[in-house]
């Protein structure tokens, strides 16, 4: 060992021996003071005793010293379950405080000491212990003794939890909101789905409960009366009486038992508005506070609606139209308009005016009255309004392959296919409301697609196909006896024919065509019960089909699809049983169509819904603006209205209203 290194050891060994001999001199003193968390004691079922001795005093003055503790480990002053304040301290040695609540048995917590002086804090080392549970919670009073849902009640005490969120505190069965809360007092809001007139406070900590032994009660409202006594949506009411709260948002009132709001609150009187959702005409009239209900004696009465003008008489469906007037609904929703029978969708409301869409769907008639129906009440419009659609819809059949026939003007169909089943039964439709209903029934076998023709007063049916067999019977319905007569078989040239034909009637005989062979044109002279056949038709284009026809004067007018743009039509003369062909129709080969006439003019609808007019003085055609839907069916004249009919779907085409 050289000679500088043993000089450095004999000097560090002389300030080690002064250093432990400091006490005997004046050396500085640390400015902090010195605390040492002991072991906890008197552990037991009731608590636990936390312990701090104090080794040193610092400069400054403790303003403040305690204990926090927790269930993990390094607890703080920001985080802790559970905080103890003591206040100022001057003496050494030992300060402890007996914890006697927010303790679970057979849990492990962590506990320091802590002391303050006004510029910082400062904490002791941290221990532990096992504790064996703590004592129940005291209530000893709670402030004030009565009020309403939302007020802040003051629950005094012991052995309450510093921390909120580990006190249940509970008005009856509801839970209460905790505020604030420390070992004796903990302050909380009354829970606002109280029923009763009173309830017990319990509070729990730490899975121990107690109960006051007062209750607290719920203040009943009263309802001396309220102006005025009618009105209509969003109007402002005064309510008077007493028990109101002056909170506006404590005060629950009901028109029945739609909520409306609440303008402005006193513990005497109420201003609200008329709920937008009130539904009838009288409305009773209540008033919560403190979950206590008071009801007023005298009805609320809703005005009727008045309707005073329409913005137009005539319009199309699908257009938007103005309904002026009073006492309707701001709230689109709650108001309907009828237009017959149909509910229009409503763009927009206020309480003098609805604007509305006139809705598509299935009418009794064009002209019709509009209805505002509002609550239970209902307002008519003085007026009538008028569709100025050229079609409009009406109640539909569901059947497929049908035939029928006009009888004092009322029209009669039947047989055909409904969801795959062939049909016996013929149904008649009611103009009037719009409804069919049976008629009578087939003798015969059900089918669907037969020819048929009315002559006189006779209705006659003959073939169609059932799915399997095509039938050659031949049957005549009398309009008079309204009876069926089945006769004579039909010629050996209409069997096989699988419903493809286009029948029809001129000048009292009944004539048919098959689709699938036109050389083939028949007709029917009644009063011989024969068949004759007619002269054949010369197209042009292989594969075409005659699909529709409609009579102008005493001339036929025949339909062909051909699968081409341009699609054929001929005119037949009965007298010289002559066939000319005339202009073609010029459309996308479309196949099924409807066809009648009107006031000379003819209509054919393809199955495309496009309408087209021909007429005959020109040998033009044109195509009308609306279209249907349409597939497949036949059609009707009534009162010189085209009926038209395809499954699923009916359908009025009014010539005065033609576009």
């Amino acid at each position: 060992m050289n000679k500088f290194f043993r000089h450095s050891v004999y000097l560090i060994l002389v300030i080690a021996a002064v250093l432990l001999q400091c006490n005997k001199y004046e050396f500085p003193k640390s400015p902090y003071p010195l605390i040492e968390t002991l072991a906890v004691s008197n552990i037991s079922e009731t608590g636990a005793t936390l312990v701090c001795n104090l080794e040193q005093l610092g400069a400054k003055p403790i303003v403040n010293h305690g204990f926090v503790w927790g269930a993990k480990k390094n607890v703080s002053l920001s985080n802790y379950r559970g905080i103890i304040n003591l206040g100022s301290l001057s003496a050494l040695g030992e300060f402890q405080k007996e914890i006697k609540s927010d303790l679970l048995k057979d849990s492990v917590y962590f506990v320091k000491a802590f002391i303050s002086t006004d510029t910082y804090t400062m904490l002791g080392n941290e221990v532990s212990f096992e504790s064996s549970g703590s004592a129940a919670p005291i209530i000893s009073s709670f402030f004030p003794k009565e009020g309403t849902w939302g007020d802040t009640v003051t629950v005094r005490g012991k052995y309450f939890s510093s921390n909120p969120k580990r006190m249940l505190v509970k008005f009856g069965t509801f839970n209460s909101k905790v505020i604030t809360s420390s070992d004796s007092i903990v302050k909380c809001i009354v829970p606002d789905n109280i029923g009763d007139e009173s309830v017990k406070i319990s509070v729990t900590v730490s899975g121990k409960t107690t109960q006051s032994i007062n209750s607290y009660a719920l203040i009943r409202p009263s309802i001396s009366g309220f102006f005025p006594t009618t009105g209509t949506f969003n109007d402002v009411v005064t309510i008077t009486g007493s028990g109101f709260s002056s909170v506006k948002e404590w005060n629950v009132v009901k028109f029945n038992q739609n909520l409306a709001e609440v303008i402005e609150a006193n513990s005497t009187s109420l201003r609200v508005k008329v709920p937008a959702l009130v539904k009838e005409r009288e409305n009773t009239i209540s008033v919560t506070v403190r979950l206590k209900t008071e009801q007023a004696i005298a009805k609320f009465i809703i005005l009727t609606p008045i309707i005073s003008s329409i913005s137009v008489s005539s319009a199309l469906i699908g257009e938007t139209i103005a309904i002026e007037g009073n006492n309707f609904n701001p709230i689109t929703t709650e108001n309907t308009v009828l237009f017959g029978d149909l509910k229009a969708e409503i763009k927009n409301a206020t309480k003098t005016n609805l604007l509305v869409e006139i809705p598509n769907g299935i009418y009794r008639d064009r002209v019709l009255k509009i209805k505002v129906k509002v609550t239970d009440q209902e307002a008519t419009a003085t007026n009538f309004f008028t569709l100025k659609n050229s079609w409009i819809q009406k109640q539909a059949l569901p059947a497929d392959g049908m035939v029928g026939f006009l009888s004092n003007n009322k029209i009669l169909l039947g047989l055909g296919l409904t969801f795959n089943t062939v049909n016996s039964e013929f149904l008649e439709y009611n103009s009037v409301n719009n409804s069919w209903s049976p008629a009578f029934v087939f003798p015969g076998s059900g089918r669907f697609l037969p020819f048929s023709f009315l002559i006189g007063d006779y209705f006659y049916v003959g073939s169609g196909f059932d799915g399997s067999t095509t039938f050659s019977d031949f049957w005549r319905y009398s309009l008079i006896s309204k009876s069926w007569e089945e006769i004579a078989e039909l010629p050996e040239e209409f069997s096989s024919r699988n419903g493809k034909y286009l029948s029809f009637t001129l000048n009292g005989r009944g004539y048919i065509i098959f689709g699938d062979d036109p050389s083939n044109f028949w007709e029917y002279a009644p009063s011989t019960g024969s068949w004759t056949k007619k002269s054949d038709i010369q197209w042009g284009a292989a594969g075409a089909v005659p699909l529709s026809s409609f009579i102008l004067g005493n001339t036929l007018y025949l339909y062909f699809f051909d699968n081409s743009s341009s699609n054929l039509f001929y005119s037949y003369n009965q007298a010289t049983d002559t066939w000319t062909s005339k202009t073609e129709i010029n459309l996308d080969g479309t196949y099924n169509s409807a066809s009648f006439s009107i006031g000379g003019f003819g209509y054919l609808v393809l199955g495309n819904g496009t309408v087209h007019k021909y007429d005959p003085a020109l040998d033009s055609w044109k195509m009308l603006e609306e279209t249907i839907v349409f597939t497949t069916g036949g059609s009707f004249v009534v009162n010189n209205k085209g009926y038209v009919w395809s499954p699923g779907f009916f359908w009025e085409f009014d010539p005065n209203y033609e576009r």
